[in-house]
């Protein structure tokens, strides 16, 4: 219980940020909702060639300013031939989070509440930006399990997470290449490389992963990003999820090598922290997303 206490106080106390980065942040709130898309598939079952499982996922996410977010999602099942587990709409999110800096030197993102892949507890996600193009990561979780999938559960706080490792980005190419060991959210341990191309408004990735339950896996990814790319200043907006991610493995090991998100929108191209907290990496490029700001006329 000493590393949930540790991360509690440090999201619930930290008031005011250290880092001058963070002084210049945008402090307007606003509301945002979105709906976007999840597509799943599977070549295991000897009846048909695929199995398909297409949900909604419609969600939000309240800026409060001084890059304090509280952020849901829900999951609405349109295609289902992966099984009764499955059919039900249900909440698959509810967290509340804050990014900041620690000594100006590491960039960091606390949560706690209801996260993805079935999981509630606290999280801790810090950044180390060494130079422009060398950084040090890390994951740290403390998490029970909780669903509706089929009526109520849920099991106490009881397993650790943790992942650490390093980012190498070469902006003259947008290449990122990222690699983590660690011990993930169904319990194995296991190793996680990772090779990304960062295009515009699109990010592809190749990767292989080890894992000490199911042995050697790879496969491929693309984080697309969903227009429209220009943004109004209005408090309350409504809006297609941000992004769409397409993932494509050899194996299908759906528990090996996994950690949970803490954001509905969580993605390979942006990472884990918001362009305003953290310039590094694909950060650096042009933004995706713009806010329009309205011409006052004299």
């Amino acid at each position: 219980m000493h590393l949930t206490t540790l991360i509690l106080a440090i999201l619930f106390l930290l008031k005011s940020p250290s880092s001058s980065c963070l002084q210049a942040q945008d402090t307007n709130r606003h509301l945002d909702f979105f709906v976007g898309v999840d597509f799943n598939y599977r070549d295991i079952n000897y009846v048909r060639q695929w199995d398909v499982l297409l949900n909604l996922t419609p969600g939000f996410k309240y800026d409060f300013g001084h890059n304090w977010m509280l952020s849901g999602q829900a999951i609405v099942p349109i295609i289902n031939q992966y099984g009764n587990y499955y059919e039900r709409p249900r909440l698959n999110m509810a967290v509340l989070s804050k990014e900041f800096w620690l000594a100006d030197i590491i960039c960091a993102k606390a949560s706690a509440g209801w996260f993805g892949m079935s999981r509630y507890g606290v999280d801790a996600k810090l950044f180390a930006p060494l130079s422009e193009w060398v950084a040090v990561e890390s994951q740290l979780g403390y998490t029970g399990y909780v669903s509706m999938a089929t009526g109520w559960e849920m099991s106490p706080m009881d397993r650790f997470t943790w992942t650490f490792g390093g980012d190498l980005y070469f902006p003259e190419y947008n290449v990122q290449l990222r690699g983590i060991i660690g011990r993930f959210v169904y319990g194995d341990f296991g190793i996680l490389c990772e090779g990304m191309r960062h295009f515009k408004h699109t990010t592809v990735s190749l990767f292989g992963k080890l894992s000490s339950a199911d042995g050697l896996d790879a496969g491929f990814k693309a984080a697309i990003m969903v227009p429209p790319y220009h943004r109004s200043t209005r408090m309350v907006r409504i809006r297609p999820a941000s992004n769409f991610r397409f993932t494509s493995i050899i194996k299908y090991h759906q528990h090996s090598v996994r950690m949970y998100p803490t954001d509905p929108e969580e993605n390979e191209r942006e990472g884990w922290f918001t362009r305003p907290i953290l310039r590094w990496g694909s950060h650096n490029m042009e933004a995706d997303f713009t806010t329009l700001r309205k011409e006052v006329s004299e």
